[in-house]
């Protein structure tokens, strides 16, 4: 049963550019996680947009350097 509910979960979530959000809005971070991928380390955001619709966006090259894995 814990898989059927990722798979309902990851069709509620969206990707999209993180010049689409908009500025002055406050997102709430669900996930941050640091991913590999062939450009690179990368921070990977998961983020609740308003009702119940999360969304991933990648953090710019300059903050993977900064964010730190111990909080």
């Amino acid at each position: 049963m814990e898989l059927v509910k990722k798979f309902e979960e990851a069709t509620l979530c969206q990707s999209i550019n993180i010049r689409s959000l908009e500025t002055g809005k406050k997102y709430p971070i669900l996930r941050a996680m640091r991913i590999s991928s062939k450009y690179g380390t990368n921070i990977l955001l998961t983020i609740q947009d308003s009702g119940s619709f999360t969304i991933q966006t990648y953090l710019p090259k300059r903050y993977s350097a900064v964010v730190s894995d111990v909080i």
